[in-house]
């Protein structure tokens, strides 16, 4: 699964960076965190610091990095972490990351995870970030967004690869809609709910971030109308009332009756 954190071109790279802190915030958050963010220190500026809110002597750091997927974590992130942990003596550190690691910093996470200390570190790569947002139910799994966008196209060997989309409008799960085999367009679902984005000013601001799909078609889902899950009705039979002429005809049965004990019978005597 990948992740990627989606700007403006003219927005500062520090947009990235802060869009990302804001959705670990919010992770961290139902994990029972106090967070706080952009902390200054001697000489550093921290990502987020984070006290747990039944043991506020628990102090957990935590590095965010919204690097492009093929710009992989190196082995610095990795050393400056243990180092502002040490230093800081914060009893955890974490990392929260839009990217793998290179082949140093994975060796380096891997000796840290056999060690002494490796209680004190915690990695989030995309796959098990993703994984977290789901289980803190901050977004909806992968699969919900797909069946949403497969009632719509009704295509299911036309959707390619699923990117969880992190922006200033939203979470979104975007999913590659094929052509020949090959992408060529890309569908939206909210990532909160499942529900098929088709909003044509929603669309247009997405498809003016720079993303790694940006040549893509951000408009291919209208071809498909309007027709989403949500604007499918769901009738309650608690709600459906009968009117007073159709309940007449279903209770007519087409000749007359009269009950024995109808009063209208006590003028003739029993023949018995």
């Amino acid at each position: 699964m990948k992740i990627e954190v989606a700007v403006n071109n003219e927005d500062a790279m520090k947009k990235k960076g802060d869009l990302l802190e804001k959705i670990a915030k919010d992770l961290l958050e139902t994990l029972n965190y106090q967070v706080a963010t952009e902390i200054r220190r001697t000489g550093m500026e921290l990502d987020l610091l984070c006290k747990n809110k039944a043991n506020f002597s628990k102090i957990v750091y935590v590095e965010c990095k919204a690097y492009d997927e093929n710009n992989k974590i190196q082995s610095d992130v990795i050393t400056k972490l243990m180092g502002i942990r040490a230093h800081r003596e914060y009893e955890e550190a974490w990392l929260v990351s839009t990217s793998e690691f290179g082949k140093d910093a994975k060796g380096l996470v891997e000796e840290i995870a056999e060690g002494k200390n490796s209680r004190a570190f915690t990695f989030y790569p995309p796959e098990r970030l993703i994984e977290a947002f789901v289980n803190s139910k901050l977004i909806k799994d992968k699969k919900i967004a797909e069946q949403a966008v497969l009632n719509v196209i009704q295509e299911e060997n036309n959707l390619g690869e699923s990117t969880l989309l992190v922006t200033e409008y939203g979470y979104f799960w975007a999913l590659e809609y094929l052509s020949g085999g090959k992408p060529d367009g890309v569908i939206f679902a909210h990532a909160k709910n499942g529900e098929v984005v088709n909003e044509r000013p929603l669309l247009g601001n997405l498809a003016s971030l720079n993303t790694s799909f940006k040549e893509l078609d951000f408009f291919v889902v209208l071809k498909f109308g309007v027709q989403t899950e949500k604007l499918t009705p769901i009738i309650d039979a608690n709600d459906c009332k009968l009117n007073k002429e159709y309940l007449e005809q279903i209770n007519d049965l087409g000749m007359k009756f009269i009950h024995p004990n109808n009063s209208r019978f006590a003028q003739f005597p029993d023949r018995n």
